[in-house]
């Protein structure tokens, strides 16, 4: 029985570590006397950087590379999106974690004309489908079939610079992978049917 057990810890503390496992963010940090920004290049969006974790030693870097204070510079990091109460009145907003940083590189800049987020189209067999990519992290595809119409959500985040996952907020469905072809203008997988390819469009 206590080999049950000890089984039964080390699968926890092995989902336990993949949860807390952070996702690929990129973007332009800069530091101000209000505080720490990063613009992601995948949304567009500014978050505030939080101060605890692995910011530290993001800042330390940061101090030494910069030229001029509050100077944006291109990062990369592994963290995530979380949420604490605002500063001033209710409610929370979101807050990048830094759980460790991958590189720090004055020469590049994110590209405000390619951002990850957006909607993509795929055409199958079997009817066409549209994805959203919203800058809340959050995602919805439609599939229209000759049946009508079919539609899922859940949140979407790049576990490497060139892999995006969705995950259905459905109770038992699986993640998905997807490649990110450069410069970001399509996403592609293997399906049971072949590559499945969704490309940006423009509405």
């Amino acid at each position: 029985m206590k080999y049950l057990f000890l089984l039964l810890f080390l699968f926890a503390s092995c989902r336990s570590e993949q949860g807390a496992r952070g996702e690929f963010l990129s973007g332009m940090f800069a530091r101000h006397d209000g505080g720490a920004v990063l613009t992601d290049c995948a949304t567009g969006v500014t978050v505030p950087v939080s101060d605890g974790s692995a910011y530290p030693s993001l800042e330390a870097k940061y101090l030494r590379t910069a030229s001029d204070p509050g100077e944006a510079v291109y990062v990369e990091l592994q963290g995530r999106i979380g949420s604490r109460p605002r500063p001033e009145g209710e409610g929370t907003e979101s807050v990048v974690i830094v759980d460790s940083l991958v590189t720090l590189d004055r020469t590049r800049r994110c590209d405000p004309q390619r951002l990850l987020a957006g909607v993509y189209e795929a055409r199958t067999n079997t009817g066409r489908r549209l994805l959203r990519l919203k800058p809340d992290y959050t995602f919805s595809e439609t599939r229209f079939t000759e049946s009508g119409e079919e539609t899922s959500a859940g949140r979407w985040w790049r576990s490497a610079e060139l892999e995006l996952v969705l995950e259905e907020t459905s109770p038992g469905t699986s993640e998905q992978s997807f490649q990110l072809i450069p410069p970001q203008e399509a996403l592609t997988r293997n399906s049971g049917g072949g590559p499945l390819v969704y490309k940006k469009v423009y509405l």
